[in-house]
This record gives structure tokens, C-alpha cells and sequence, in this order.
């Protein structure tokens, strides 16, 4: 298969991710200002099912770190420098935002030791998705051979009930009364790769026989264009009748929905390849969007309160939402023309023409 097409399709499906991530954070804003708590209980619900159903980002964007990585190294070992590399353009910008953040929050210098503790070696910020890939390129380097030697169907489904299984536990069962017990509950769970693991083994055998995925994608595309309408039904059912109540990508359902989602969008991909390189944009600053969204999310937010101008909430998501991601990848651009300022905040990918022209190295496109 010719690289562009698989590069072009999983760019869309990067940027479709990222997007998904800034509108569910502004729509978030949105439904918990003060500004908007008179809005009709029609347009509430509206909104908050909107909400409910773009949780599969954060998944997406872990089933395709793997399938990437899979599927550019599918016969040999991870080259030297593949882990530096990724320390020095995912880690370290990770890293820098965790203490950006942190610095943010703080009142003092003691609160700001603490909470760039937290958010950097816990994951307590929404880059805790860095913490997971990573543990992933350690299983991936581990269990390469071991995977390969196996029949797909079964790692995959032996890792869907695992994944059930671990999120199960913190979906329905209260927390014990123990040590951080509340936290672990509530958020540290996030971050072990057991929560996860599913799209990790998925994207590792889709990255491996991606032609063969392909063919049967646009074999099936139909279903495939269908499957997340079903899935989101699925996911609002459970919301409104308080089968699950809590907003998170960390729910069982979300398994089902994020993978209905990521077939859905790939299958727009191939069969519109000219609407999928429309996105190729976003997809190069992604990272950059992904760390700086919630800042300018807020700095946008304040300043519209500063001139006390309230917006219809519609107008209000689409400003801010844009505006996020416009403000983030300028910074990312600008960051990323001082010396070393790619460390700070992620490279910005190159184009999909200049990746196509040198496809005789992989390394050069590992950072997709």
C-alpha cells in the first residue's frame, strides 16, 4: 500500500482525535459557568449528550501511538535512539507543561513543589496520556516477538476483558476505605496501563496487517459509518438511566464506543482521502494542542469575562474551541524556533509530502 494513503488516513484520524479533546473540554467549560446555568433543559441535555459521546480522543490517541509503531517496525526491533528521541520531543514537553501548569495553580513556592509532583510523576493534568504511551513502548519492546507468534483474536480479546475487568472495578465498586483510596478511585486509576491495555493490543495487530484492516474497512464501510451512532445510544443510555454516571473516557462502554469511533473515522478517511488531507494541519501541531489547549481555554475564558460580554453558549464553544487550538499551535510554532524549544513543547510534525518523500527511513517518521 502507498504510504500517503495510510498516512493521510490516520493523520484524519489524529486530528478528528485532538478536535474531539479541545470541544469536550469546552463544552465542559461551558456547562459548569456560571454564565450559562439558565440555558433550557432541552439545550442542556443537547449539550451534555454531545459531551457524553467525545470521550474516545484520549483512546484514539493510544491505539494509534501503537498501530504507528507497529506497523513501521513491523520486521525489525525499535532502532537506536527510538526511546531518547521520544524522551526528549514527548517526555520533556511533557514535563515542561506538567511544571507550567502547576506553576499556574500554585500559591507559593511549597504548593508549587507539590502540585509539579503531582502533575508530573502522578499525572494529575491532562497530559497524563504521555505516562500511558510510554509505559506502551516498554510493553511494545518486551513483547514484540511474543505478540507476533500469536492469533490476534485471542490477545485482543483476552485484553478486552482484562481492560473490562480493571475499569469494572473502579466503575462500580465505591472506594475502600484505605490510604488515597478516594484519589485512586477517582483519578489515579487512570494512568496503569491495564486501564488501556485494549487499545494498545488492538493497535499493535492493526499496525501489523494494516492493508489487510484496510480492505476489510472499506469492504464493510457502511456498517463501519453507522457503528458510532449505535455505540453513542449505547453510551447515552447508560448516562441517563445512572448506570454510569461518571464523564470519563475510563468507562467500560468506552471500549465499545472508542472502537466504533476510530473504525467509523477511518472509514470516512478512505472513502473521502481528499476531506482527510484537509486535516493534515491540526495533525502536525496535535501534541502542541493537546498540552496547551486547556491554558488558552482558560485564558480565553477569562478574558471574555474581563470585558463582560456574554456570548450564546453555541458561539461561545466555537470561539473559545478555535480559539484554543489557533493560540495552541501558534505557541507550539513560535516555542519550536528557540533553540531546544521543541524539547519544551513537542516538534511539529512535517508535512505528509516530505514524510512520503523519505519513506526509506522510518526513524524520521517515528515521532508521528
Amino acid at each position: 500500500m502507498e504510504k500517503a494513503k495510510w498516512l493521510s488516513e490516520l493523520t484524519f484520524l489524529r486530528a478528528i482525535a485532538c478536535v474531539s479533546i479541545v470541544l469536550l473540554h469546552t463544552i465542559e467549560r461551558a456547562l459548569l459557568s456560571s454564565h450559562y446555568g439558565d440555558i433550557s433543559i432541552s439545550a442542556r441535555v443537547i449539550w451534555e449528550s454531545f459531551y457524553m459521546v467525545l470521550f474516545y480522543g484520549t483512546p484514539t490517541f493510544i491505539f494509534l501511538s501503537e498501530v504507528l509503531i507497529a506497523y513501521l517496525y513491523k520486521d525489525k526491533p525499535l532502532p537506536k535512539g527510538f526511546f531518547k528521541k521520544r524522551f526528549l520531543y514527548l517526555f520533556l514537553p511533557y514535563l515542561a507543561l506538567a511544571m507550567f501548569y502547576a506553576w499556574t495553580k500554585a500559591d507559593g513556592w511549597s504548593d508549587f513543589v507539590w502540585r509539579s509532583f503531582m502533575h508530573a510523576v502522578i499525572g494529575d493534568y491532562h497530559g497524563y496520556f504521555v505516562l500511558i504511551i510510554f509505559q506502551f513502548y516498554g510493553l511494545h519492546w518486551l513483547l514484540k516477538t511474543w505478540m507476533s507468534a500469536q492469533k490476534p483474536y485471542r490477545i485482543v480479546g483476552y485484553a478486552f476483558v482484562i481492560n473490562v475487568a480493571y475499569l469494572a472495578v473502579f466503575n462500580f465498586i465505591p472506594a475502600p476505605n484505605i490510604p488515597h483510596g478516594e484519589y485512586i478511585w477517582e483519578r489515579y486509576y487512570w494512568v496503569p496501563f491495564p486501564g488501556w491495555l485494549f487499545y494498545f493490543v488492538a493497535g499493535f495487530y492493526v499496525g501489523q496487517s494494516y492493508d489487510k484492516v484496510r480492505s476489510w474497512i472499506k469492504m464493510h464501510y457502511l456498517k463501519l459509518l453507522a457503528a458510532p451512532l449505535v455505540t453513542s445510544v449505547l453510551v447515552l443510555v447508560l448516562v441517563y438511566t445512572d448506570v454510569l454516571t461518571v464523564a470519563s473516557s475510563k468507562r467500560v462502554d468506552m471500549l465499545l464506543h472508542s472502537s466504533a469511533m476510530v473504525l467509523g473515522l477511518l472509514a470516512l478517511a478512505i472513502v473521502l482521502p481528499k476531506a482527510a488531507l484537509k486535516t493534515e494541519m491540526i495533525s502536525r501541531y496535535s501534541f502542541g494542542i493537546y498540552l496547551w489547549h486547556m491554558y488558552f481555554l482558560y485564558a480565553l475564558n477569562g478574558s471574555l469575562e474581563a470585558i463582560e460580554h456574554q456570548l450564546p453558549m453555541s458561539l461561545y464553544i466555537v470561539v473559545l474551541c478555535v480559539g484554543a487550538i489557533l493560540l495552541s499551535m501558534g505557541s507550539m510554532k513560535i516555542i519550536n524556533l528557540l533553540p531546544g524549544g521543541a524539547t519544551l513543547t513537542g516538534q511539529v510534525k512535517p508535512s505528509t509530502k516530505n514524510r512520503t518523500s523519505s519513506v526509506a527511513s522510518p526513524e524520521r517518521k517515528a515521532s508521528i
